[in-house]
């Protein structure tokens, strides 16, 4: 293998690597923020659930805590999210179009917000009255709006899926047009040559 070819092997992996982190930040940001607003609605929810769940120590029970939470529920997510949407745009354009990233992963996180969002208004819809019914710990001082936040969480994690494939489907057809964009100037500089 030459070494310009290795060179050029390592320097992709690299971008991979500092574009997935950049990914991986980027959702943990959001789960930090998201559970913000849903500490807000339910701290029940991270007192009687997420904080054991999460192992959260006591004297971090609190917002700071529903923010670690949200990191360590999240981060990782940027590990599956990142890597198709560089790959897409990579392969369709000559270097990474950090724009059209940007674009692909906030559309991930607006879908996922937006799906987070409507299942809230689903929850109310639903959960109304004494949720009997519905899975609640023991503890949990105001079970009707616990039970909404589930909903909230829950439909955030599935328009984090439904985000992944809107920004992948984004991320490949504005790929394709960078490539286009940039295959007529390199035709137009060559044809004024």
């Amino acid at each position: 293998m030459a070494a310009g070819t290795l060179l050029n092997l390592v320097s992709r992996w690299l971008e991979l690597v500092i574009w997935t982190c950049f990914a991986c930040v980027i959702a943990g940001c959001y789960g930090s923020l998201h559970n913000q607003v849903t500490y807000s609605l339910s701290p029940d929810y991270f007192h009687a659930f997420k904080f054991l769940q999460f192992e959260i120590p006591l004297e971090l029970q609190n917002r700071v805590g529903a923010s670690i939470v949200g990191w360590n529920a999240t981060w990782w997510l940027g590990l599956i999210i990142g890597p198709p949407l560089i790959i897409s745009l990579k392969r369709r354009s000559i270097g990474i179009p950090i724009a059209a990233y940007c674009r692909s992963l906030a559309i991930v996180l607006c879908v996922a917000a937006g799906c987070g969002l409507l299942a809230y208004g689903i929850g109310k819809q639903i959960v109304t009255g004494n949720p009997v019914e519905w899975w609640t710990p023991a503890n949990v001082i105001d079970p009707i709006a616990f039970n909404r936040v589930g909903f909230i969480h829950d439909g955030s994690y599935l328009g984090g899926v439904v985000g992944f494939f809107a920004g992948w489907w984004w991320s490949r057809r504005e790929g394709k047009w960078i490539r286009d964009r940039q295959s007529a100037l390199i035709s137009q500089k060559s044809a004024a040559s």
